[in-house]
């Protein structure tokens, strides 16, 4: 898969396989590990710090919710579009979305899952974990502006994703994809190239399209799901 699919030079996705599924699990064993440690951190912090602005979601409707916006999110994985790595995806908005009404819990969850489901169903490379934490960060980081800090909407907006471009895609996003395929390609030779190829579609994704966006649709989201303080 790796000889046939390059990341600098994004490829069509790929027919569902099982093979596929588990050809792609190739990364080191210690991503997981990374995985698996800030999943346990987000558990901690959600049980031991709950959020005090929250949507009054219970029981079925709670699932309900999840399960419609990991569908979402896995739409979002699969449907970016655009040329080679300027491709421009509504994960964060989707994220956003899930973060702002299920919380920091709720949002990572549906970040992650709608991640790997993309990763399973419709394979565009290697999984990565480190990709899937930053899918699943862009869902936990405004889960945690809007849950624990009650300020203006659109500066709680702005915020997340400020934080969210940062971590997720200036940092982990990039980072990851350049290391797991820069042996088998010469186009970037060094991180800075490949962050200054990338640092405009980034940009372009997360400030002109998404954040917009989360601000018109949050007043909505808001009237949907009304917030409580505990």
């Amino acid at each position: 898969m790796i000889n046939n699919f390059n990341l600098f030079l994004a490829n069509k996705i790929g027919a569902f396989s099982i093979l596929e599924i588990f050809a792609n699990i190739v990364t080191e064993w210690y991503y997981y590990l990374v995985l698996f440690g800030i999943i346990g951190l987000v558990v901690l912090l959600c049980v031991l710090y709950p959020p005090k602005h929250t949507v009054k979601l219970e029981g079925s409707k709670k699932i309900a919710v999840t399960a419609m916006l990991v569908a979402l999110a896995f739409i979002a994985n699969v449907g970016a579009s655009g040329p080679d790595l300027w491709k421009f995806s509504f994960v964060p908005t989707v994220s956003f979305i899930a973060g702002l009404v299920l919380g920091p819990g709720g949002g990572f969850t549906v970040g992650f899952l709608g991640d790997l489901i993309a990763g399973i169903i419709a394979p565009q490379g290697p999984y990565n974990p480190i990709i899937a934490i930053a899918s699943s960060l862009w869902g936990f980081i405004p889960g945690v502006i809007f849950g624990y800090f009650r300020k203006h909407f659109i500066l709680n907006t702005v915020i997340s994703y400020v934080i969210g471009f940062i971590v997720c895609s200036l940092f982990l996003n990039t980072s990851a994809t350049y290391f797991m395929y820069s042996s088998i390609s010469t186009k970037y030779p060094t991180l800075i190239s490949y962050v200054s190829y990338r640092i405009i579609p980034t940009l372009i994704t997360a400030f002109v399209i998404n954040t917009p966006l989360s601000i018109l649709l949050y007043p909505i989201i808001n009237k949907i799901f009304p917030r409580k303080n505990n």
